[in-house]
């Protein structure tokens, strides 16, 4: 092989190993526990009021997500309901209930969590918003930790 082409291939690959090590010294300064908890928080926020409480929401109010989707009538209902709670949101839900609301399914991410942060005095608090669909609305986090 030729000098040229050994001193070309030397530097690439001391390029390409530079460039993991950026890439790694920037994961490590990104990926905090207080990143990644809120990242993780956040996650389980969204699928919570998503996927659980805004059609818990719709059953207590005697809703199905059905006539929701196919009645104005019903949609000027769940607005008239959910306006009421723009201002002022929901009752807070702490991290605990949060984290043990579908059968344990964020349980793994407790311990974690819960090294770090008060389960019982982090809270999130959601307000719903306009057009009151269950992707409308927007969460307050408050949290009890020592990031």
């Amino acid at each position: 092989m030729a000098p040229a082409k050994i001193k070309n291939i030397i530097l690439t690959i001391i390029v390409i190993v530079m460039i993991v090590m950026i890439g790694f010294l920037l994961f490590n300064l990104i990926a905090t526990p207080e990143f990644l908890i809120k990242r993780e928080i956040e996650s389980i926020s969204k699928d919570y009021y998503e996927k659980h409480f805004y059609e818990m929401f719709l059953r207590n109010n005697s809703i199905s997500k059905d006539s929701l989707e196919t009645s104005k009538e019903v949609q000027d209902t769940v607005s008239e309901l959910l306006e009421k709670r723009v201002e002022r949101g929901f009752s807070p839900v702490s991290f605990r209930q949060l984290l043990l609301y579908d059968d344990l399914k964020h349980a793994d991410s407790a311990n974690g969590i819960a090294k770090y942060c008060d389960l019982d005095k982090s809270f999130i608090k959601i307000y719903p918003e306009s057009p009151f669909k269950s992707e409308n609305y927007r969460i307050e986090y408050t949290y009890s930790c020592n990031f």
